[in-house]
C-alpha cells in the first residue's frame, strides 16, 4: 500500500493537550527503523502536532489504538503507568485452530531466537511474559480470541498465542502463512479452471482494540477502535460460513 493510503487510513480517536489517542493501520512503522527511509506513524504526528513522544509501540503489520504523549511531562506519567503495568490493553486475533481452555493465562519466558534475527521464542532463559487470553467465537478451523498482555514483550502475542496451538491465521515469521483463502474454510469453493483463486487477506491478523489508562489529570480513559475493513470483512464472511 502507498504512503499516502497508509496515512489517509489513519484514525484521529482523541487529542488534547496532553496526549493524541490514533489508530495505526497495517503496514505502517509506529516510528522510524534503522534505516529510517520507512514511513512512519510517529513522523506524521511530529509534522502534525510539531512535539510529539513515543509511549508504546505496535509491530508494522499490527493494526490498531496507540497513545503519543505531546509533552516530556505526559511522557513520563504514561511510561510510568506502563512500566507499572496499570495500563490495560486487549487486542483481537484471528488465529488457526481454538484453545483447549476458553480463558487462561500464558506465563512463559520470551527470548530472541539466536538462529533468526527478529524472531522470539519460548525459552527458560528468555524474560518472563504473561499473556492473558479468551475465545470470542470458534468458527471451526478459525477463532477469534482477545489477548491482554501483562508484560510487553516483542511479538508477544504472536509467539503466545502459537504456544496455545493457535498460531495468527496469518504470520509470516510464526504461521509461516502470508495469506488466507476463502477455500481453507469454504467447504464448496468453487472456481473455473483457468482461475487463480486471490487471497482474501494478506496482512497480520492481529489488532489493538482497546486500552485503558489514567489521563495526567486524573481522569480514567477508555478508548475502542472498531477492526478495520479487511478483518471486518474476515469476521463477516466467518459469521456466514459457521452458520
Amino acid at each position: 500500500m502507498s504512503y499516502i493510503k497508509l496515512i489517509k487510513k489513519i484514525e484521529y480517536i482523541f487529542e488534547d493537550e496532553e496526549l493524541v489517542v490514533v489508530s495505526k493501520p497495517s503496514g505502517l512503522l509506529s516510528i522510524a527503523d534503522r534505516n529510517k527511509l520507512s514511513p512512519n506513524l510517529k513522523d506524521v504526528l511530529l509534522k502534525k502536532y510539531g512535539e510529539i513522544y513515543t509511549v508504546h509501540r505496535l509491530d508494522k503489520e499490527t493494526s490498531g489504538i496507540m497513545i503519543f504523549a505531546r509533552n516530556l511531562n505526559t511522557h513520563k506519567f504514561l511510561n510510568r503507568q506502563f512500566s507499572d503495568r496499570l495500563v490495560n490493553k486487549v487486542y483481537w486475533a484471528f488465529v488457526q485452530n481454538s484453545p483447549s481452555y476458553d480463558s487462561g493465562e500464558v506465563d512463559m519466558p520470551i527470548h530472541n531466537d539466536m538462529r533468526k534475527s527478529g524472531r522470539m521464542l519460548i525459552h527458560k532463559e528468555g524474560k518472563p511474559a504473561q499473556t492473558k487470553f479468551k475465545l470470542l467465537k470458534n468458527y471451526g478451523k478459525v477463532s477469534l480470541m482477545a489477548f491482554s498482555p501483562i508484560t510487553g514483550r516483542t511479538h508477544q502475542i504472536r509467539v503466545h498465542s502459537k504456544y496455545l496451538s493457535c498460531p495468527l491465521l496469518v504470520d509470516e515469521i510464526y504461521a509461516k502463512k502470508n495469506n488466507f483463502y476463502l477455500s481453507e474454510v469454504k467447504r464448496v469453493y468453487k472456481k473455473s479452471v483457468d482461475e487463480e483463486e486471490k487471497p482474501f487477506i494478506k496482512r497480520l491478523t492481529l489488532h489493538a482494540k482497546t486500552i485503558e489508562f489514567t489521563h495526567p489529570k486524573g481522569e480514567k480513559m477508555f478508548f475502542e477502535c472498531e477492526l478495520p475493513k479487511e478483518l471486518k470483512a474476515l469476521q463477516n464472511q466467518l459469521e456466514k460460513l459457521s452458520k
